[in-house]
C-alpha cells in the first residue's frame, strides 16, 4: 500500500475516534457540572433540585458516555503514536503536527488522571457497585483536583483538530532551477 494511504487513515481515525472524544468530553463535563453549585466559599454543594439518593442513577444513565470517552480516547492516542512514527522525518516541515503532538503529549498526564476517575466511576457503575455518596465523592473529586483543566484542554483538542484539518505552517521545499 501507499504510505500516503496509510498516513490518510491514520489521520481519519484520528479525526473521527477524537471527534468522538471531545464530543463525549463535551456532554460529560456539562453533565457533570449540571448537578454542582458553588457556595460564597467557593466549596461545591448539590443542587437542590438533585436528590442524592438519585445520584447512582443519573451516573448509570451516564455510563455510555464515560465507555465512549474512554474507549475513543485510547484509540485517538494509540492512533497518534502510530502517524507519529509514521511522520517523524516529516516532523520538522509541518509545524501542525508539531504543535498538535506537543498540545497532546503535554495533556496526556492530565486526561489519563481523569480517565483513571471515570473508568472507576463506569466500572462501580455498571456493575452497580457504588452507592450515590461513593459517586458524588467521585465526582466532585473530578471536578476539583484538576479545576479548569478539563475545559481548557477541551479548547486545546479542538484547536489540534483545526490543525489537523487545515494544515497551516507546513515549510514547503524550495524548487531550484
Amino acid at each position: 500500500m501507499n504510505k500516503n494511504f496509510i498516513i490518510k487513515i491514520f489521520q481519519s481515525i484520528i479525526l473521527s475516534s477524537g471527534s468522538l472524544w471531545l464530543g463525549s468530553q463535551v456532554s460529560k463535563l456539562l453533565l457533570i457540572f449540571y448537578f454542582f453549585n458553588t457556595d460564597q466559599f467557593g466549596r461545591i454543594t448539590l443542587k437542590p433540585e438533585v436528590l442524592k439518593d438519585t445520584i447512582n442513577i443519573i451516573v448509570y444513565q451516564l455510563t455510555p458516555v464515560f465507555s465512549i470517552s474512554l474507549i475513543s480516547y485510547l484509540i485517538f492516542i494509540s492512533a497518534i503514536i502510530i502517524y507519529l512514527f509514521l511522520e517523524l522525518k516529516e516532523l520538522k516541515s509541518k509545524g501542525w503536527l508539531f504543535i498538535s503532538l506537543l498540545i497532546v503529549i503535554l495533556l496526556i498526564p492530565f486526561e489519563i488522571y481523569l480517565s483513571t476517575i471515570d473508568l472507576d466511576i463506569a466500572i462501580k457503575s455498571f456493575y452497580r457497585i457504588g452507592d450515590s455518596k461513593l459517586f458524588l465523592t467521585l465526582l466532585e473529586e473530578r471536578i476539583t483536583k484538576l479545576g479548569n483543566i478539563p475545559i481548557i484542554s477541551v479548547f486545546l483538542h479542538l484547536i489540534c483538530f483545526i490543525l489537523i484539518v487545515f494544515k497551516p505552517l507546513n515549510k514547503e521545499a524550495k524548487v531550484e532551477n
